[in-house]
Parts: structure tokens; C-alpha cells; sequence
């Protein structure tokens, strides 16, 4: 991973600040933060109610997170640039066949979380202490929450 990061064009001093984990663990102790922001990260992690408890544990009280990710009830998968016309969740291995076809490789599929609006706020329902605020979909899931309070 540190290869992949040392080979984009970022501007040196970023890379100098990037902190690196695993999906699993955010290398800061509790409520460290008064904003945290998800962006392009939850389709790729292991266990997306992991990932997004460990946000919640490192956000502060009153703080606020920001999600966006890719919809996967849509029709535009990011990753590949390709349109499809119907949900793309729902019809997987029909969208997996046209990958194939215009000559993708497919397997990155398997890889990703092809998650939904509703997961995502469901998700947040079981955790708690999270308020949605607001939320906008069509190829993209852009969610905005609050912690409003310290679960025990």
C-alpha cells in the first residue's frame, strides 16, 4: 500500500502526512475528532459497521461525519466509468458479463461492497447516537450525520 501512495503525483508534504490503516482500527484514540470525512472508502473496506463504528468512536460528541460512496442500487459503477441501465446491485452478474464484454476485467467486482443508502443508514440506526441529517443518492451516496451522544 505505501508503494501504491509513493507512486501518485500527490505533493510531498501529503504524503509525509498520510496515516495508514486497515479498515479495521483508526489509529486514534476516542472522540478525536470534530469532523470526519468517508470519501470513496466504505465500498472497499472488509466490514463496512466496523469501519463505520470506528468513525463513530473517533468523531467527538457533537461532531459531525460525512459519508459518500458509490450507489450500488444505481446505474454507474465509478470504478470502471461504465453506465448500466438498471440497478447495478440487483443485476450483478448481468453488469459482471457486459464488464467482461467491453473488455473490463471483472474481478475488482468481488472486491467491493456494493452497498445502498439504506445500508448505510441502517447501519447508523444499530450503532446509535448518530442522527442523519441528510442524505442525496443517484450514482453517489452522500450522507451527513451527527454523533449526539457518547454511546456506553
Amino acid at each position: 500500500m505505501i508503494s501504491k501512495i509513493e507512486n501518485f503525483e500527490y505533493p510531498s508534504i501529503w504524503k509525509k502526512n498520510f496515516i495508514l490503516y486497515n479498515g479495521d482500527k483508526i489509529p486514534y484514540e476516542d472522540e478525536r475528532f470534530d469532523l470526519v470525512i468517508s470519501d470513496q472508502v466504505l465500498e472497499h473496506v472488509k466490514y463496512v459497521e466496523g469501519s463505520l463504528k470506528e468513525i463513530y468512536r473517533v468523531t467527538k460528541n457533537n461532531g459531525y461525519i460525512y459519508l459518500e460512496c458509490p450507489n450500488y442500487k444505481g446505474y454507474y459503477e465509478p470504478h470502471y466509468r461504465v453506465d448500466f441501465d438498471k440497478s447495478i446491485k440487483e443485476n450483478i452478474s448481468e453488469f459482471k458479463k457486459k464488464l467482461i464484454k467491453e473488455g473490463y476485467n471483472a474481478d475488482a467486482l468481488k472486491t467491493l461492497n456494493l452497498i445502498e443508502p439504506e445500508d448505510i443508514i441502517s447501519i447508523c440506526e444499530r450503532i446509535g447516537g448518530i442522527q442523519v441529517f441528510d442524505y442525496s443518492t443517484i450514482d453517489r451516496i452522500k450522507i451527513l450525520c451527527k454523533k449526539v451522544n457518547n454511546k456506553q
